[in-house]
């Protein structure tokens, strides 16, 4: 698993608290993995929003890094603060905090993309948003790159049909969703402390149907998301 970077001594950092709801739970009652990716999509667009910058821009997730150390329950209320750690020519990566008041703990670093909102094709960012998020990011370049290569055989992959609660206003699933199919697969690797990376690729339509494969390799399992022959996502989760 990478090392996270350090949340930002300096610059911008914004913040909210948000109650874990019944919705965001599973049967034993701690808050779920598409739960958690949900909260810190919201924490991000909510941030990116009272920032005042110039709304020209789309932002899609490329990757998330995260680590729990003990899982939210049901009625929690979460301290959430986020931050730019890093910067590139056409994306950005934040680091979000999260911590419970009956001691829940969540670590992430996730990597947005910025697109332009007509070609939807990487985009420079701008120099309002530089302004704004630059001084935490502090001369830290991160890459885009791609963080899990696993290769399975799409014969060997579960059959899934999508929702249309799946998908968001790009008209792909959402990268909460596969939160929620990771849930389904990893049968348990979830319950305790964690440790996760989540790779998005190509994006899957709304008249797509997802396939899924799992390989348990120790105390990791790796799952990958095929759509059309083509790789949509991949997935390791890890037990701490």
């Amino acid at each position: 698993m990478p090392e996270l970077p350090s949340f930002p001594e300096t610059g911008r950092v914004f913040g909210e608290i948000r109650k874990v709801r019944l919705g965001d739970c599973n049967e034993t009652g701690r808050m779920r993995l598409d739960a958690l990716l949900r909260f810190a999509q919201d924490l991000s667009d909510d941030d990116t929003t009272s920032a005042d910058i110039a709304a020209d821009s789309n932002w899609v997730v490329r990757s998330v890094v995260a680590k729990c150390s003990k899982p939210a329950i049901y009625g929690e209320s979460l301290n959430m603060r986020t931050a730019c750690s890093g910067l590139g020519s056409r994306w950005a990566e934040r680091r979000i905090e999260i911590r419970g008041d009956q001691g829940s703990e969540y670590e992430l670093a996730v990597m947005w993309i910025c697109l332009d909102p007509v070609t939807h094709k990487p985009k420079k960012l701008s120099s309002d948003f530089l302004e704004v998020f630059g001084e935490s990011a502090a001369g830290r370049k991160v890459r885009a790159s791609k963080l899990l290569d696993i290769d399975h055989s799409v014969d060997q992959t579960h059959k899934f049909l999508t929702r249309v609660s799946d998908f968001d206003v790009f008209g792909h699933m959402n990268n909460a969703a596969y939160g929620a199919l990771i849930e389904q697969l990893s049968q348990g690797w979830l319950a305790g402390s964690f440790s996760a990376i989540i790779d998005f690729y190509s994006g899957v339509p709304i008249t797509d149907e997802v396939r899924a494969s799992v390989t348990a390799d120790g105390d990791q399992n790796k799952l990958v998301f095929w759509h059309k022959m083509e790789q949509a996502a991949a997935a390791v989760v890890q037990k701490d």
